[in-house]
């Protein structure tokens, strides 16, 4: 219990730097490559400056965070993903009982 405690406060303490920190990403480039660009080019080399692939992305950024920050490997995913699923229908469980003894001690 102390040591998934630790691994909590490390990955907290990983993301509390770049969560608490304004960013801004200038693209001033892009945007100069995209208005150079032929009407026709712009059409085959197809870039919305306002698109980003997110999904990708946080695929991305959550696989490497595991990797990296929390020294997980991938191999870890299958099971990590049963235990969050176990907890879950835990939680639901509980929050049910909750539900139903607040039912019961408050019925008239």
């Amino acid at each position: 219990l102390v040591r998934t405690q630790q691994r909590i406060n490390n990955g907290l303490n990983v993301l509390q730097y770049y969560t608490t920190r304004p960013w801004y990403f200038h693209n001033e480039k892009l945007e100069k490559l995209h208005d150079s660009l032929k009407p026709k080019d712009q059409e085959v080399f197809y870039v919305d400056k306002g698109q980003v692939m997110n999904d990708d992305y946080m695929i991305n950024y959550i696989l490497g965070a595991r990797k990296y920050c929390v020294h997980e490997e991938p191999e870890t995913i299958p099971y990590a993903r049963r235990v969050l699923k176990r907890l879950y229908y835990l939680d639901v469980l509980k929050n049910t009982m909750n539900r139903a003894v607040t039912y019961i001690l408050n019925e008239p």
